[in-house]
């Protein structure tokens, strides 16, 4: 695959042309070009060469969205080049402030490994059309496969040259159009005879000349099982480390604006992103020069002059001192104050009086604020209604315990601590709960030690296997999680979609954390949000060197801390062991996890959906308070960059 070209347009067709379309085209392009009607045609023989390179790579599903994803970030890096530079160029500006260094980063390639083997499908098949039994037509059915293996000899896998007789078949067998159940068990048997097991994710499959046997028929649905020898491919993404050139820029582009806004003016400056583009920072007040007190000629010994300073507010910062002596002493502080008026007004007479009413008036009101406080007693504060969820209070404490053990025979006991985390939070609708959530310390201790001894057998580009290896792992150790949120569901008698609203907002409202596979320190340049995220916390906000990057529901659980796959992990587990239809849905483009939730006919939800299995699961972010399910970012809702991950549904 060369990234350089235009398939597209050696085909003749846009990019959002079906596969019918290119197909078409193909056909039309090889009458043209092909050597039979050109011999001895060297442009010509050129030309077929590029077009059945182009129709190779749009024909194959996998094959034109790696390219087409490819060329996507191609053209938006092109674009924002392009910005920067327009943003350079703008009158006024002065040249920016630039460094220019090179930094290694990863790159990643894909590679496909072929592979050729036979191949054993379990099926069932569900008839498409009512048949007239007493007319006599071909019946189709809809394979549905359930279960496969394979068994591939060491000779037949080709990683970098593949052989003609691949090219041959694929030209010649259609497309195994039913999904197989991935991954799919494979005995590889090598030169010297020797087994191993893989399970590989097979893609791109073509069966030759499959057989069916062992067909069994009930009603409408017939079971068999489909064999075949079968040709196919195995996606790997290989990282590689290069050296770039990084240019960015910094500090102040020179420009200033200004405004008057009644008697005050107001200025600011324009600034440089990294990529060179430009912002105006805030506006601040120019701060004016007080004119000195005048002294009146007529008696000056008698002119009180109250000293001022060039610091704005500095100059009351007695004013919050006397508040806080009223709060705390309010007899004491009101007896002083009269005594001091009285001999304010005996020293300089009734000018200081003008003076001091301002202050006065101050003093008067902050009384009446301590009278009104001092006066409500024990009446409840008032509540900002926000309509966001989000905790009031979250207070974190230890326990020790003292847990049987789990042999019968044996009477002893283990001492473990128990790890207590008291939530309370507001829902969508400004309900209040609280919930005490706990874990034993041990139980973390062996999820954590699980957790890193997990290795994925095979080839993978997905996380799918190791969410459900957590999720299944942590689950006898969710128990008292699992009913601190059940006796929340029976006192308030929530139902389905209340319940589900209930258990999001509790997680969203718990602090964001970042959770990384190598050091918080490392450097995160080539990863745009990881690098800006880390650039913006000022506080601890990131936990690394964690396994895969993904926090099991029991270690989430131990602390509360983690980032969009924990949480939507979390969610899922807790949703599953109440028996809702719940997905865990992950996107490599976006880099992203949620949770989709199908509430049946609770409710009318009003949002963004996937079908599956012809039932509507409503996407839900995780990480920020206040999305509601169907509410997802406007950055992240394509719904072909979303893969499921888990799906649990109704028995």
């Amino acid at each position: 695959m060369d990234y350089h070209k235009d398939y597209y347009r050696i085909l003749g067709v846009s990019t959002n042309a079906t596969r019918e379309q290119i197909k078409s085209a193909y056909r039309k392009l090889v009458m043209k070009y092909h050597p039979d009607r050109n011999p001895n045609d060297a442009v010509a023989e050129e030309k077929m060469k590029a077009i059945n390179e182009a129709y190779e790579i749009l024909d194959s599903d996998i094959n034109r969205f790696v390219y087409d994803e490819y060329k996507r970030n191609e053209e938006k890096i092109k674009k924002e080049e392009e910005a920067a530079a327009h943003a350079n160029e703008k009158k006024g500006a002065t040249k920016p402030n630039q460094k220019t260094y090179e930094r290694t980063t990863k790159i990643t390639k894909e590679r496909r490994v072929y592979v050729k083997g036979t191949i054993t499908v379990k099926y069932w098949a569900e008839q498409e059309d009512d048949v007239d039994l007493f007319i006599m037509k071909e019946m189709n059915y809809r394979l549905n496969p359930v279960s496969a293996e394979a068994i591939i000899t060491h000779s037949d896998i080709h990683d970098i040259k593949v052989p003609r007789y691949f090219q041959k078949a694929y030209k010649e067998a259609e497309i195994f159009r039913t999904p197989l159940v991935n991954p799919v068990k494979c005995t590889i048997i090598s030169e010297n005879g020797n087994e191993q097991l893989y399970d590989l994710n097979l893609q791109d499959i073509r069966i030759i000349d499959p057989i069916l046997y062992d067909i069994v028929k009930h009603e409408k649905q017939s079971l068999g099982t489909l064999k075949g020898e079968f040709y196919g491919c195995v996606l790997r993404i290989d990282e590689e480390e290069v050296i770039v050139t990084v240019t960015e820029c910094f500090g102040e582009t020179g420009k200033i604006e200004k405004k008057t806004e009644g008697d005050n003016d107001f200025y600011r400056k324009e600034y440089y992103y990294k990529d060179c583009t430009t912002y105006w920072g805030t506006w601040i007040k120019i701060v004016k020069a007080r004119p000195a007190a005048k002294q009146t000629a007529k008696d000056p010994a008698k002119t009180f002059i109250i000293p001022t300073t060039s610091d704005g507010c500095l100059q009351y910062w007695w004013i919050p001192l006397l508040l806080l002596f009223l709060f705390v002493w309010p007899q004491l502080f009101l007896g002083l104050l009269a005594m001091g008026l009285i001999g304010l007004l005996f020293s300089f007479g009734a000018g200081l009086l003008g003076r001091l009413l301002p202050f006065l008036g101050l003093l008067l009101l902050a009384m009446f604020i301590y009278s009104a406080y001092k006066s409500s007693g024990s009446r409840s504060p008032i509540i900002k209604r926000d309509f966001k969820p989000s905790y009031d209070s979250l207070n974190s404490t230890t326990e020790p315990i003292v847990q049987d053990t789990l042999n019968a025979s044996d009477s002893s006991s283990v001492r473990d601590t128990l790890i207590n985390h008291f939530i309370r939070w507001k829902d969508y609708d400004t309900t209040t709960y609280a919930i005490n959530l706990s874990v034993s310390a041990n139980d973390v201790r062996h999820s954590v030690a699980e957790h890193s001894q997990f290795e994925f057998a095979g080839f993978y580009n997905s996380l799918a296997p190791f969410y459900s290896y957590l999720e299944n792992t942590d689950q006898v150790k969710l128990a008292r999680v699992y009913n601190a949120f059940d006796s929340i569901k029976k006192v308030n008698m929530l139902g389905n979609t209340a319940f589900a609203k209930m258990v999001v907002s509790c997680i969203q409202s718990i602090p964001y954390y970042l959770v990384v596979d190598q050091s918080c320190n490392a450097d995160f340049s080539n990863d745009e949000f990881v690098y800006n995220y880390l650039e913006q916390c000022n506080t601890e906000c990131c936990i690394g060197n964690i396994k895969y990057g993904v926090r099991s529901p029991v270690e989430f659980m131990s602390d509360l801390k983690g980032d969009c796959d924990t949480r939507a992990l979390i969610i899922y587990s807790i949703l599953k062991r109440f028996d809702y239809d719940v997905a865990l849905l992950t996107s490599q483009y976006y880099k992203h996890a949620l949770v989709a939730v199908n509430f049946g006919g609770d409710e009318v939800v009003n949002g963004l959906s996937m079908n599956i299995n012809n039932k509507n699961f409503y996407l839900w972010e995780t990480t920020s308070p206040g999305f509601q399910p169907g509410q997802v970012p406007e950055e992240n809702r394509n719904l072909s960059y979303w893969e499921i991950a888990l799906l649990n549904e109704k028995k």
